[in-house]
Order: C-alpha cells, then structure tokens, then sequence
C-alpha cells in the first residue's frame, strides 16, 4: 500500500497508489500525491523490504480514472526514476485521455528534459520517456508471464470512464476498485477475489469533522463514493478473503484509523477487513 489516502491533506496517508508485485516484477495502479517517495520507502534503502520498487523497476502504471488526486504524482514516476539510472520508458494504462495525460506531462518538462539529456550528458536517452496507452471497454489490457490484468467499467458518478482493475497473479487474484459507487462492474471484477482493496467513505462523526462540515467532502462526496453502509452489503455479496480499506474519507474526531472497519462490522459485514495504512504489505 504506497498511498492510503484521498484529497484531504491528511499527513498519515498519501494519495491512492497500490504496488503489486509479482516475482520481482511491481504493477503500480493509479499515482497520487507522494507516489515516488512511497515507493522509496518501501525499498531497503530507507528500511522497507520490497525491493522490486527501486526506480529503474517502475516502468507500468494502471490508471482508475483521472481524477488529479489519482495521476498528480504521475510525473514524477515518469521522471524521477530516470534521473536515478532507469533506461527503459514508462506505459501508462488507463481510460480515454491517458495518452493526451502522458504527451502533455512530458511537454511541460520538456525544458527539464533537455537540459538533463543534453547539458549535463550523464543520462541515458530513453527513461525520460512515457506512452499512454487508452481503452474504453471491459476486457484484457494487459498480460505477461506475471499477470493478467483485467479491466471492468464501474460508475464513478459523473466521470465518463473510470474502471476497476482485477489482477490475476500465479498465486492470488487482487482486486483494485479505483473510486466508484456500487455497481455490477466491481462484482464482476471481485468474483473469487483473495484480497479486494476498495475505497470507502465513513457515515458517522461528519458533522465534528472540520473537512465535512456543509462542503463537498460532507455532503457530496457519497455521491461518488461508496458508503460504510453500501462497502458492507457489496462485501457480504463478493466475499473475499480480505477487505482492505483504502482511499478513506474517515471523519472520526479525535480520529480513529479503525473507525470504519468498525462502521463496516456494524453494518454487517462479518469477513475479514483492515484499514491499510502506508506502508502496509498484504
């Protein structure tokens, strides 16, 4: 779990970002705020013990949708590991303007990418670079000898396409919700799950919250995210072995990281969930 969190600053969680990692291999979905430094730390270079995602290894990111709090650390995952000795380009996968996303990243910092290419000659010509790889519909979108990546439409309210990915790996299948509000499509992509990772947000203690007093994450929010209430009866249909917690719009006031995985149990869920916090190695 590189990020746990949403747009809220909350320091204890950066933006949503997941890493699977299948024989050495890392398959980061979505990049939020703080994705390179999470990766970092979960290298044992800073104490963390997954080697897989030192920087020359991130080359393949899945985007659920592109909402900025879910691609506003992409450029640092394009850039920043080619400055520290990756030389092969980074795939972006994602939804419809993912490739438009990927081109305008890369000419924003052309300025930086010239000067590091050309003044300085100490990098190489090809980790700088990115593509974009859009689809529209449900269906395979990626395959190697690791995984199989599948791709499901779900409703994420009033943006266009926003999908939820199922990984297949030799040992698990993974399921990654992206955000979305209850519908078939996260069904069909959790079925026989071992772990599905699916974003949450709380329904207590809104009013003592200072971020969800009468604006948009109090009282909008719900209708593009799936509530304690409707993550319980999604669950008890799906089933999974583990339920992990993940872009928490928690409200709790003194907070309380398991406050939802207790909003969840009261609703009825009687399977076995977590609250991921940073960090976390499932």
């Amino acid at each position: 779990m590189l990020g746990s969190g949403m747009p809220l600053p909350d320091p204890r969680r950066s933006g949503p970002a997941v890493a699977i990692v299948v024989n050495g291999a890392p398959y980061i979905v979505d990049a939020g705020e703080g994705v390179w430094r999470a990766t970092g730390a979960a290298t044992p270079a800073y104490g963390g013990k997954i080697p897989a995602l030192s920087g020359a290894n991130l080359t393949k990111v899945f985007l659920t949708h592109l909402h900025s709090d879910h691609t506003v650390g992409l450029p640092s995952l394009i850039l920043s590991p080619w400055t520290m000795g990756r030389s092969k380009p980074l795939d972006a996968y994602g939804p419809p303007g993912t490739r438009h996303l990927v081109e305008k990243i890369l000419e924003a910092y052309r300025d930086d990418i010239d000067i590091r290419r050309f003044d300085t000659g100490m990098l190489n010509d090809t980790g700088w670079r990115a593509r974009g790889h859009d689809f529209h519909e449900d269906g395979l979108i990626y395959q190697d000898e690791n995984v199989k990546v599948e791709a499901f439409r779900v409703d994420h309210t009033s943006w266009p396409v926003a999908f939820a990915y199922r990984f297949t790996t030799p040992d698990k299948v993974v399921t990654i919700s992206g955000d979305l509000r209850p519908c078939e499509g996260i069904i069909r992509a959790s079925e026989g799950a071992d772990i599905l990772i699916h974003e949450v947000i709380g329904l207590d203690d809104r009013a003592k919250q200072p971020w969800g007093k009468g604006n948009f994450f109090g009282d909008v929010a719900p209708f593009f995210h799936t509530t304690t209430k409707e993550l319980a009866e999604l669950a008890q249909k799906i089933k999974p072995e583990l339920l992990v917690l993940y872009h928490e719009q928690n409200w709790s006031n003194p907070y309380d990281p398991d406050a939802l995985v207790g909003e969840i149990g009261r609703f009825g869920y009687d399977g076995l969930v977590v609250s991921a916090k940073d960090q976390d190695i499932y």
